[in-house]
């Protein structure tokens, strides 16, 4: 270390203790190892960072000269005709990219070229990426994509974006790959092959990690799973005849963003770290931009209750996507959660983009956080714990090898029942759910489809091709499969040939499945952080319909407002969260509990201070437990005298850091189906 080296860092160390030291002044009584917050990741995230060494002023994978993220929109269905008309608006809206969630049997139903024909009919394909999600038909869907820009005279060259071949991430959302490993692989290199010398700009592998994020996983893991995915489909693509960087380049990641900013930037600063060493590790030459990084807004954040905050939840995720270097954003509308269609929620959703990139200028410079030492220290040990993680998992297998053996559930799970605890405690808050939730808010259905006249209509010929050339064209795909050419991309060149020919894509994916065997494994089970207490919500919505009203409980209150009103607060901010309704109430010494204003009371709490409690707190409990009232609770820890009120009947106390959603179980429980 030279010499202003170290006395740079002398007096980073110097200037580090005074602070500390003005900190515990001002803090008396306050431990300075509380400001320390620890992720689930078993990170430490410090109250101060502290810079000593150089940043370095370009992340690997960022292009060299500032662009503006590409806006993504999610093209939902099933119908054609209705997700063509949400395609139109959506790029009309300042989309840049649709990702197409399309098959037979999922998303949008295609069940030929045709049907995608018409999906894709009010779209520039040479101004609009596609990234598809084909499911178990990436080689079918892919050809009919390839049919539809040959029949409308789009050049192949011109089409962009990812034909989202990822088979290891459909293994573990669905349990199941239909063709098996080997058949999966081997569909994967062939779109690959056929992608570089026909599709150049649409890359044929995708890297999602937003599934195990719905699962539970932590950002560590995220990281983990995709570089050794990552890296089997390198090993894959390399098999036919890729270079490395070839290779490298034929990979897409997504990565999930939520609205923690710090922490999910160095997330997305991380992969472009590791992805870099792993290619260049292998002996490649990555080149800036070479990577593509997408990041969606995390739908296991979304609520389906007081919905407008998740558009606020969309923004922040959309600022931790744009400074954390992503290369497309995709948010989800605010009615996410709820599978909805609303065409207002959906233009929210992609106004937030053009408000951030063209209003507050986010992408007018080219890594804005570059300098920012406390998310250089934090992205740099988020890539060093996960890489190690990766080398770990290398070392036993690889990725196929850790979803065979059940390893990423089992973590997942881990993960899972530890955010769990924060979420129930309410550590974690959710803003309109566990917090300031509000209670007379009108649920929204969750829509239900109708078939109508759609389905019928499935099933559009691309052209006019006779019956006779479709069943000609069928056989050859049959004829093909059976002696499988050695030739990479040929597979696809003859299957872009038959679903012209109007062969529809079930036929070319059961066809393609016949005579391998499948491979099942328990798949991720996703989860929203809300759902515990929306449970609640959807119950008091139930108990309206039946009895008229919402479950009441009643806070007596003892003493003046300034000794109760705290305490109070946080009950009914609790309660309202479990769709109960808090009335306030003084107590009154002597007062007869068994009067007909307590008829329409399915609870009842005291609230006041643990002086006021000593008083006459105890007398106030055993006249709720003699009026019959089913569940007496007391607002504030139990303490010491715990026993001593339990003496009474079976007192609940209700104070910051229970398990909420157990203790609001228990009311309900109480509840029984109503008065």
């Amino acid at each position: 270390m030279s010499t202003a080296d170290a006395d740079k860092e002398s007096r980073a160390g110097d200037l580090f203790e005074a602070w500390r030291a003005q900190v515990e002044r001002e803090l008396p009584g306050t431990s300075f190892a509380t400001l320390y917050t620890q992720t689930l990741d078993g990170l430490t995230v410090e109250p101060l960072y502290v810079s000593t060494g150089k940043t370095p002023s370009l992340l690997p994978g960022i292009a060299p000269v500032p662009r503006a993220w590409r806006v993504v929109a999610r093209v939902q269905g099933p119908d054609p005709a209705l997700a063509s008309a949400r395609a139109r608006v959506a790029v009309a809206h300042g989309a840049d990219e649709l990702w197409i969630e399309a098959g037979p049997d999922h998303g949008v139903h295609t069940l030929t070229a045709g049907d995608l024909a018409l999906v894709l009919s009010q779209v520039d394909l040479v101004t609009t990426g596609l990234a598809l999600e084909p499911g178990g038909n990436a080689m079918a869907l892919t050809a009919a994509l390839v049919a539809v820009a040959d029949a409308h005279g789009v050049p192949r060259a011109a089409l962009r974006g990812g034909l989202g071949v990822d088979p290891l991430g459909r293994l573990a959302r669905t349990g199941s790959l239909l063709t098996g490993l080997a058949g999966a692989m081997a569909e994967a290199r062939e779109l690959a092959a056929f992608a570089r010398v026909e599709l150049p700009s649409m890359r044929a592998l995708r890297v999602d990690a937003t599934l195990y994020h719905e699962a539970g996983a932590d950002s560590v893991s995220q990281l983990a799973w995709s570089l050794s995915t990552g890296i089997a489909y390198l090993r894959e693509l390399m098999d036919t005849g890729l270079s490395l960087d070839e290779a490298a380049a034929s990979v897409e990641f997504v990565l999930p963003v939520t609205g923690e900013l710090l922490p999910e930037m160095a997330k997305l600063r991380a992969m472009r770290v590791l992805w870099d060493k792993v290619v260049r590790a292998a002996g490649g030459e990555p080149t800036p931009g070479s990577m593509a990084l997408s990041a969606h807004g995390a739908l296991r954040c979304r609520s389906r209750r007081d919905r407008p905050v998740n558009m606020l939840r969309g923004t922040l995720e959309i600022i931790a996507g744009a400074l954390g270097g992503a290369d497309a954003i995709l948010a989800p509308p605010l009615d996410a959660a709820l599978g909805s269609l609303d065409e207002q929620a959906s233009r929210t959703a992609l106004m937030a983009h053009h408000v951030l990139r063209d209003e507050a200028h986010l992408a007018r410079v080219l890594d804005p956080l570059a300098g920012s030492y406390a998310l250089e220290a934090l992205t740099d040990r988020l890539a060093r714990v996960a890489w190690e993680e990766m080398q770990e998992i290398e070392g036993h297998g690889g990725m196929i090898e850790r979803l065979r053996s059940g390893s990423v559930r089992r973590s997942v799970s881990f993960t899972t029942q530890a955010r769990w605890r924060r979420i129930s405690t309410r550590r974690q808050g959710l803003v309109g759910v566990s917090r300031f939730a509000q209670l007379d808010e009108e649920a929204a259905p969750k829509p239900r489809p109708d078939p109508g006249d759609w389905v019928q209509n499935l099933g559009r010929r691309l052209s006019e091709s006779s019956v006779e050339e479709t069943q000609t064209a069928l056989m050859a795909w049959a004829r093909l499969l059976a002696v499988p050419p050695e030739e990479p991309g040929a597979l696809m060149k003859v299957a872009t040939d038959a679903v012209k020919q109007g062969v529809d894509l079930f036929s070319l994916t059961a066809l393609l499945r016949e005579g391998r065997p499948s491979f099942h494994l328990e798949p991720l089970r996703p989860w929203r952080d809300a759902e515990g207490f929306e449970a609640f919500r959807d119950e008091s919505d139930r108990w309206v319909g039946r009895v008229g009203r919402r479950p009441t409980a009643r806070l007596l209150t003892l003493g003046p407002l300034a000794d109760h009103d705290a305490r109070a607060a946080w009950a009914e901010s609790l309660f309202a969260a479990g769709g109960v309704r808090c009335l306030r109430e003084g107590w009154v010494e002597g007062r007869d509990l068994s009067g007909p204003e307590l008829e329409q009371c399915d609870a009842l709490l005291l609230c006041g201070t643990e002086q006021a409690y000593q008083e006459f707190g105890l007398e106030a409990a055993r006249g709720l437990f003699a009026s019959g009232i089913r569940l007496v609770g007391r607002v504030g820890p139990a303490g010491e005298d715990a026993e001593h009120w339990r003496s009474a009947g079976p007192v609940h106390f209700f104070h910051d850091g229970i398990d909420a959603i157990a203790m609001l179980g228990t009311l309900w429980e109480s509840f029984g189906d109503g008065p």
